[in-house]
Protein backbone atom coordinates (compact mmCIF):
# COMPACT_ATOMS: atom_id res chain seq x y z
CA UNK A 1 0.00 0.00 0.00
CA UNK A 2 1.36 3.56 -0.97
CA UNK A 3 1.76 5.94 1.50
CA UNK A 4 -0.90 8.15 -0.09
CA UNK A 5 -3.46 5.21 0.20
CA UNK A 6 -2.23 4.35 4.10
CA UNK A 7 -2.79 8.30 4.56
CA UNK A 8 -6.40 8.44 2.95
CA UNK A 9 -7.21 5.18 4.82
CA UNK A 10 -6.57 6.88 7.80
CA UNK A 11 -8.43 9.87 6.92
CA UNK A 12 -11.04 8.13 6.69
CA UNK A 13 -10.82 6.04 9.84
CA UNK A 14 -10.77 9.42 11.68
CA UNK A 15 -14.32 10.48 10.19
CA UNK A 16 -15.85 7.14 11.16
CA UNK A 17 -14.68 7.25 14.54
CA UNK A 18 -16.16 11.06 14.13
CA UNK A 19 -19.52 9.70 12.98
CA UNK A 20 -19.21 6.99 15.46
CA UNK A 21 -19.14 9.42 18.14
CA UNK A 22 -22.48 11.13 17.10
CA UNK A 23 -24.23 7.98 17.14
CA UNK A 24 -23.50 6.21 20.44
CA UNK A 25 -25.34 6.73 23.82
CA UNK A 26 -23.36 4.33 25.87
CA UNK A 27 -20.77 5.70 28.28
CA UNK A 28 -18.33 3.12 28.32
CA UNK A 29 -18.65 3.65 24.34
CA UNK A 30 -17.87 6.51 24.35
CA UNK A 31 -15.06 6.59 26.22
CA UNK A 32 -13.71 3.39 24.12
CA UNK A 33 -14.57 5.31 20.80
CA UNK A 34 -12.97 8.65 22.27
CA UNK A 35 -10.06 6.49 23.20
CA UNK A 36 -9.53 5.11 19.76
CA UNK A 37 -9.96 8.66 18.47
CA UNK A 38 -7.55 10.31 20.48
CA UNK A 39 -4.46 7.72 19.67
CA UNK A 40 -5.52 7.45 15.88
CA UNK A 41 -5.68 10.98 15.26
CA UNK A 42 -2.24 12.20 17.05
CA UNK A 43 -0.65 8.94 15.62
CA UNK A 44 -1.59 9.87 12.14
CA UNK A 45 -0.53 13.49 12.39
CA UNK A 46 2.71 12.70 13.93
CA UNK A 47 3.53 10.22 10.80
CA UNK A 48 2.51 12.61 8.14
CA UNK A 49 4.94 15.51 10.20
CA UNK A 50 7.82 12.74 10.25
CA UNK A 51 7.32 11.77 6.47
CA UNK A 52 5.10 13.42 4.35
CA UNK A 53 5.40 17.26 5.54
CA UNK A 54 9.24 17.05 5.02
CA UNK A 55 9.30 15.67 1.38
CA UNK A 56 6.84 18.91 0.21
CA UNK A 57 7.93 21.54 2.23
CA UNK A 58 10.83 21.80 0.34
CA UNK A 59 8.70 22.92 -2.50
CA UNK A 60 8.34 27.09 -2.50
CA UNK A 61 4.65 26.20 -4.13
CA UNK A 62 3.35 23.93 -1.66
CA UNK A 63 5.26 25.77 1.73
CA UNK A 64 2.79 28.12 2.49
CA UNK A 65 0.27 24.66 2.12
CA UNK A 66 2.68 22.92 4.49
CA UNK A 67 3.25 25.42 7.29
CA UNK A 68 -0.98 25.87 7.47
CA UNK A 69 -1.37 21.85 7.60
CA UNK A 70 1.53 21.62 10.91
CA UNK A 71 -0.69 25.04 12.29
CA UNK A 72 -3.77 22.73 11.68
CA UNK A 73 -2.54 19.89 13.72
CA UNK A 74 -1.86 22.19 16.54
CA UNK A 75 -5.40 23.40 15.95
CA UNK A 76 -6.50 19.71 15.83
CA UNK A 77 -4.32 18.48 19.40
CA UNK A 78 -5.77 21.29 21.17
CA UNK A 79 -9.33 20.07 19.97
CA UNK A 80 -8.35 16.53 20.66
CA UNK A 81 -7.21 18.12 24.40
CA UNK A 82 -10.37 19.19 25.36
CA UNK A 83 -12.18 15.97 23.88
CA UNK A 84 -9.86 14.31 26.45
CA UNK A 85 -10.88 16.27 29.26
CA UNK A 86 -14.47 15.65 27.83
CA UNK A 87 -16.71 13.71 30.26
CA UNK A 88 -18.59 10.87 28.05
CA UNK A 89 -22.07 12.19 29.11
CA UNK A 90 -21.38 15.68 29.28
CA UNK A 91 -23.47 17.62 26.37
CA UNK A 92 -20.70 19.59 25.34
CA UNK A 93 -18.95 16.48 23.78
CA UNK A 94 -20.54 16.84 20.68
CA UNK A 95 -19.88 20.25 20.01
CA UNK A 96 -16.33 19.00 20.65
CA UNK A 97 -16.86 16.60 17.98
CA UNK A 98 -17.82 19.50 15.59
CA UNK A 99 -15.04 21.39 15.97
CA UNK A 100 -12.81 18.75 15.20
CA UNK A 101 -14.73 17.71 12.38
CA UNK A 102 -14.44 21.84 10.95
CA UNK A 103 -10.77 21.32 11.46
CA UNK A 104 -10.72 18.44 9.25
CA UNK A 105 -12.91 19.08 6.93
CA UNK A 106 -10.69 22.16 5.27
CA UNK A 107 -7.47 20.32 6.37
CA UNK A 108 -8.16 16.96 5.17
CA UNK A 109 -9.63 19.07 1.99
CA UNK A 110 -6.40 20.51 1.43
CA UNK A 111 -4.10 17.85 1.90
CA UNK A 112 -6.11 14.93 -0.02
CA UNK A 113 -6.62 17.35 -2.98
CA UNK A 114 -3.36 19.61 -3.16
CA UNK A 115 -0.43 17.63 -1.33
CA UNK A 116 -1.02 14.47 -2.09
CA UNK A 117 -1.62 14.66 -5.22
CA UNK A 118 1.64 16.64 -5.66
CA UNK A 119 3.07 13.98 -3.70
CA UNK A 120 1.85 11.71 -6.49
CA UNK A 121 3.27 13.51 -8.81
CA UNK A 122 6.92 13.86 -7.26
CA UNK A 123 7.89 10.21 -6.40
CA UNK A 124 7.57 7.01 -8.36
CA UNK A 125 5.04 4.55 -7.01
CA UNK A 126 7.70 2.09 -5.29
CA UNK A 127 8.90 5.05 -3.11
CA UNK A 128 5.47 6.04 -2.14
CA UNK A 129 5.04 2.11 -1.80
CA UNK A 130 8.30 1.95 0.58
CA UNK A 131 7.39 5.09 2.43
CA UNK A 132 3.35 3.91 3.02
CA UNK A 133 5.31 0.74 4.69
CA UNK A 134 7.42 2.67 6.60
CA UNK A 135 4.58 4.66 7.87
CA UNK A 136 2.78 1.59 8.79
CA UNK A 137 5.72 0.42 10.90
CA UNK A 138 6.09 3.76 12.83
CA UNK A 139 2.15 3.97 13.25
CA UNK A 140 2.02 0.68 14.93
CA UNK A 141 4.83 1.53 16.84
CA UNK A 142 3.15 5.20 18.11
CA UNK A 143 -0.02 3.49 18.48
CA UNK A 144 0.55 0.47 21.07
CA UNK A 145 3.34 2.51 22.97
CA UNK A 146 -0.07 4.02 23.83
CA UNK A 147 -1.76 3.37 27.22
CA UNK A 148 -4.03 0.66 25.73
CA UNK A 149 -4.29 -0.18 21.85
CA UNK A 150 -6.46 2.18 19.70
CA UNK A 151 -9.25 0.49 19.01
CA UNK A 152 -9.73 -0.96 15.13
CA UNK A 153 -12.50 1.34 13.25
CA UNK A 154 -14.12 -2.17 11.86
CA UNK A 155 -14.90 -2.50 15.68
CA UNK A 156 -16.12 0.55 17.15
CA UNK A 157 -19.04 -0.25 19.57
CA UNK A 158 -22.40 -0.39 17.74
CA UNK A 159 -25.09 2.53 18.90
Amino acid sequence: MSAIDFIRRQHDDIRMYLAKLRELRGLEARRRTVSGLLRMARSHASIEEEFVYPKLEADETLADLVDAAYRDHEHLDEALGELEGCAPDDEALLGIVDEIEEILDEHLGVEEERLLVRLADRWPEGELVELGRQMRARFAELTSSAERPAIDPDQLPEA
